[in-house]
């Protein structure tokens, strides 16, 4: 029995299906495996990131640029704030981090510092207090300067900060601790948080004013 000739048409049609075929059973296999994919846009890597820490989904606070590798965004759902950051990939979105923490209302500032993908070398700050207009926060470069650093700068958006350490602290982060200050619209101090106790109790600082 003869078989009929394969036309070029067909011979694509059956190329074309294969590849397809493949490319399902290979995206079937990835997420089976639980691998995580590049997303095509930011949403869909925030969305993504927010589904697999089971947050949210959380309202955006603030989205501040961490240079050309990254973006971070500050978010909120009720008593919960977090931190997401999503590294860039090239013309894609990679896998984000999340990191979240439990507001406090008898505090006036809320802090908390992300450990993952950039270490400890972002610290958002969240306000309860709407008096306060102006953070600082006081750290102490211990390994490589010894010496106190202030960083103060204004807000992101409403009643939430992001703080990065300044260029010369090449390596540093804050992982050693940190004090909050919070000031009024006219520069007035309305509250201080305590100091870490190894500042002190260890390493003998006098927590300059």
């Amino acid at each position: 029995m003869n078989r009929r000739p394969v036309t070029p048409a067909v011979r694509k049609r059956r190329i074309f299906t294969d590849a397809l075929l493949l490319l399902a059973g290979v995206a079937l296999l990835l997420l089976m495996l639980d691998v995580p994919l590049p997303y095509l846009t930011e949403r869909q890597a925030l969305s993504a990131a927010q589904a697999r820490y089971l947050y949210g989904p959380g309202a955006v606070l603030a989205r501040a640029e961490d240079g050309d590798r990254a973006v971070n965004y500050l978010l909120q759902d009720g008593p919960h704030y977090a931190v997401c950051t999503l590294p860039r990939e090239g013309p894609f979105w990679g896998f984000g981090y999340l990191d979240a923490v439990e507001d406090d209302p008898s505090l006036p500032l809320a802090p908390l510092l992300p450990s993952a993908y950039l270490g400890h070398n972002r610290l958002a700050v969240f306000s309860n207090d709407p008096a306060i207009a102006e953070v600082e926060v006081l750290c102490y470069d211990y390994a490589y300067r010894g010496k106190f650093l202030t960083l103060r700068q204004p807000p992101l958006a409403e009643s939430c900060w992001l703080f990065a350490p300044p260029s010369e602290a090449l390596g540093w982060d804050f992982s050693d601790g940190f004090l909050l200050r919070g000031y009024d619209g006219d520069g007035n101090l309305i509250y201080q948080s305590d100091a870490p106790g190894h500042w002190v109790e260890q390493w003998g600082l006098t927590i300059p004013e």
